[in-house]
């Protein structure tokens, strides 16, 4: 679905290109740990200057959302992933893609334009890439 950020992504780790299908999906996983963190320091400097109430509600939604992404469902996703249970770790990461996803909504809602879109669409499509990744690691252990 998103071929071209696909393979730019991994080809700029080194690791890649040795990698089998767990190797793939394992860097995919790592970049979308890593753009949510991005994106939770982003939401972090946007509440310190936002001014619109409303825009500040949506980013404490966000910062919420974000955090339950980072410190509950990608941790989990990696320890799943590590024990090999495929089916687990595909599902806590896309519960995490469902909190970035949540973050992006809220905007939408209040009728404000989101100052982070560009970067939840990014780390929405990257959680989708492992997502694929980890799908035909799942297929395989079937």
């Amino acid at each position: 679905m998103y071929h071209d950020l696909c393979v730019s992504s991994l080809r700029s780790n080194p690791h890649s290109a040795g990698a089998d299908v767990k190797g793939l999906a394992r860097i995919m996983l790592e970049l979308f740990r890593d753009k949510t963190i991005d994106n939770i320091v982003q939401v972090k400097k946007l509440q310190r200057t936002a001014t619109d109430p409303v825009i500040q509600r949506c980013l404490e939604v966000c910062s919420t959302e974000y955090g339950l992404a980072n410190e509950t469902y990608i941790p989990v996703a990696f320890k799943y992933f590590e024990s090999n249970s495929m089916a687990e770790a595909l599902t806590n990461t896309g519960w995490a893609y469902d909190e970035v996803e949540t973050c992006e909504e809220e905007f939408g809602e209040e009728h404000r334009s989101s100052p982070l879109t560009a970067r939840n669409n990014y780390a929405m499509h990257i959680s989708r890439i492992a997502e694929d990744i980890m799908s035909i690691l799942v297929e395989k252990a079937f």
